[in-house]
């Protein structure tokens, strides 16, 4: 059987490993890995998309079916708010984060001593979904562990049911104080359902860093494919398909034959490629042509001449840090929506200064986890945040990208050397910025997005992992983060492994 798969990211790695067949895997850029990426620039390793991973039961067991050895190192975080900073050890840590907010706000004392009631028990229930290997990549020996699981699982389903209103809506039904609700919530994609948001606590503990960046999985799921004489065309991207004749057409007019095919790339893309007279298609493909995706992120990567240890007396290597108690309020909401519809270079400019004073900010610092992602003596920042494709795009159009990304870099810069960073802004070698365009041109992903849909409206897809790989074109399967609704890399393990079983 003659299998092909469109995308080489962590989903289409994955579909290739365990896909039967001759498979042929066909990649657009150079390399494969997608998002999951590690770049070096002037002897400073950074990564190109996520930044730790997230074992989750799925990404171990996955590679101990592979017969692959990765050499992990720890991923601590740290949550800093101000100038109050707690490190996570473990899911107790919450009590730290409990003690923080209460010293922050103290009228909402009780406020959040409900609330972090409700973490633990989705914490608690999260653990209980992760205590075994996931099924897909169980043995006969483990099949026993699942009966008790089950039932405890069952519930946990239901509770994730029961919470399945955006964060913004549950929080406001619980916590008084706006400022609050913003600095516990815009950690969060919007609307992301509250179970998930809520997890996150848990998902602190559970993130692990690979020896050499997370671009080195990638490359351990690459090279296993080959090994198994997988053949990949790297550079080559699919224009074409016919579904009936059963081929794709890269960009220099070649074709390549199929008898089942795995797109693990954008999915706008492949049902923009199809067209077929069946009204279940027709509505299946108006559905995810309409939809769209959620936020994307905008990232500066700092390279200081200041050593680690500065950096370290601070934070872990992963710290989640918001600058100001304020929180974001109308600026990324009603502001941020008028400036995309009708705001002038100057009220945007405005706008960046404020938008960098008080939003909460992920940084990543891979020589705290690596010792050899650095130059000796130096210290490489990745600091990200949320961000909007549309203002990026309205930017973009009206001709003024670079100078934007210039107000991006000195206003997030100018925040953290006012506030957690002091030796930052005198000590910089080099910088530069990551769009959402940045990431739409380089992973193919429709407006720049990482996680898939957005949690704003219904979505466009069937959200059950069972279904997760099915179309209702002919002989295709589907794979990766537009696939199953909230993903990432543990998802886009599952949806390529489950679209690989199908076939």
């Amino acid at each position: 059987m003659k299998v092909i798969i469109v995308g080489g990211g962590i989903s289409g790695l994955t579909a290739a490993c365990f896909a039967k067949g001759d498979v042929l895997l066909i990649e657009k850029n150079n390399k494969c890995g997608g998002l999951v990426n590690t770049f070096s620039r002037d002897g400073f390793k950074f990564e190109g998309g996520v930044r730790a991973l997230l074992n989750s039961g799925i990404i171990f067991p996955m590679l101990e079916k592979l017969n692959i050895e990765l050499e992990t190192l720890p991923n601590n975080v740290s949550i800093g708010i101000e100038d109050k900073i707690i490190h996570i050890k473990d899911k107790n840590s919450i009590l730290d984060y409990e003690l923080m907010l209460k010293e922050l706000y103290p009228e909402n004392s009780d406020e959040i001593s409900n609330l972090i009631k409700i973490i633990k028990k989705t914490m608690d229930n999260l653990e209980i979904l992760y205590s075994v290997k996931n099924p897909l990549f169980a043995n006969k020996k483990d099949y026993i562990n699942y009966l008790p699981w089950l039932f405890k699982a069952i519930k946990v389903f239901t509770a994730m049911k029961n919470m399945n209103e955006p964060i913004e809506e549950f929080l406001k039904e619980r916590i008084s104080n706006n400022s609050l609700i913003d600095i516990i919530d815009q950690h969060f994609f919007k609307y992301l359902p509250s179970f998930f948001a809520l997890s996150y606590f848990y998902i602190y503990s559970d993130y692990f860093y690979p020896k050499g960046g997370v671009g080195v999985l990638a490359e351990k799921l690459e090279n296993k494919f080959l090994e198994n004489n997988g053949e990949i065309l790297y550079n080559t991207e699919i224009i074409s398909i016919d579904v009936n004749k059963r081929y794709v057409i890269d960009q220099n007019g070649e074709k390549y034959y199929y008898d089942k095919l795995i797109w693990a790339a954008d999915l706008k893309k492949l049902y923009n490629m199809v067209y077929i007279n069946n009204n279940k298609f027709i509505a299946e493909k108006e559905k995810i042509l309409s939809a769209e995706p959620a936020e994307s992120v905008y990232t500066i990567y700092i390279a200081v001449d200041e050593p680690p240890e500065t950096f370290a007396k601070i934070s872990h290597g992963h710290f989640f840090y918001t600058p100001s108690k304020k929180g974001l309020g109308e600026i990324h909401r009603s502001e941020l929506e008028k400036l995309i519809q009708n705001g002038s270079k100057q009220e945007i400019i405005e706008w960046i200064e404020n938008f960098g004073k008080y939003n909460t900010y992920e940084i990543s610092i891979p020589v705290l986890k690596d010792p050899d992602a650095a130059p000796k003596g130096k210290t490489g920042l990745i600091i990200s945040t949320l961000f909007d494709y549309r203002l990026i795009k309205k930017v973009y159009d009206e001709g003024w990208y670079d100078e934007f990304k210039g107000y991006m870099e000195k206003h997030f810069i100018e925040t953290l050397s006012k506030s957690i960073y002091p030796a930052l802004k005198d000590k910089i070698i080099f910088k530069f910025s990551a769009t959402p365009l940045t990431i739409e041109n380089y992973a193919d992903t429709y407006n720049g997005s990482i996680i898939g849909w957005s949690f704003k409206d219904k979505l466009p897809i069937v959200n059950s992992l069972s279904k997760s790989a099915l179309t209702s074109i002919p002989n295709v399967y589907k794979a990766g983060k537009w696939a199953y609704s909230p993903s990432g890399v543990p998802m886009a393990i599952l949806t390529g492994k489950i679209a690989a079983d199908k076939i």
